[in-house]
């Protein structure tokens, strides 16, 4: 079922740790517990946005998409975060972020916030589907559209060029969907 055009539109923070649930609760969380590479590298993840104080939800969307290999090539996204060449020279990334998935998945976390300030600082709409779009196809992507009528909407949205990213975007938001509904709640 594809992701409703409010949890496209949520703002971010809705979304993002908890400090009342346990890392043992989330790494709970999962597509499939018997599934050794996905509880190996759900650790990494946590740790890494944590570091970067970014939910850990999208992450494991993420590496979700990859199957949880790390050897996975797309076009010119690499490993178990899915992460170009120029994007991990551009975040200064570890010089084995294509050959380590801890290395792979910290640079796509440091990636992830990078989008967050962009977006926080330029004033932009910091939305989760902006990030997912950002992570997926650049900056660019998160930019405010020029066309009259549709100047609320970022260029993603309705421009024929991404729409391979709104595909990405309705992907990642379905996985994290599937994580969310696991999450304890607390009150």
């Amino acid at each position: 079922q594809p992701p409703t055009s409010a949890e496209i539109e949520a703002p971010l923070s809705d979304f993002g740790f908890d400090s009342r649930v346990s890392d043992e609760e989330y790494l709970q969380i999962s597509f499939d517990r018997n599934d050794n590479n996905e509880a190996k590298y759900s650790e990494i993840a946590l740790r890494a946005s944590q570091k970067y104080i970014v939910d850990y939800l999208i992450a494991k969307a993420i590496m979700r998409r990859s199957s949880w290999n790390e050897k996975y090539v797309e076009g010119s996204a690499i490993g178990l975060m899915q992460i170009k060449k120029e994007t991990a020279t551009a975040m200064g990334c570890a010089s084995d972020w294509d050959k380590k998935a801890d290395s792979n998945i910290d640079c796509g976390a440091k990636y992830l916030k990078h989008l967050i300030v962009h977006l926080q600082t330029n004033n932009l709409k910091a939305t989760v589907g902006n990030v997912i779009a950002g992570y997926r196809s650049g900056e660019e992507a998160m930019a405010y559209n020029k066309n009259p009528g549709h100047e609320t909407e970022a260029v993603w949205e309705d421009n024929a060029k991404y729409a391979d990213t709104k595909n990405y975007v309705n992907q990642i938001l379905s996985y994290y969907r599937t994580l969310s509904n696991q999450k304890p709640s607390k009150n």
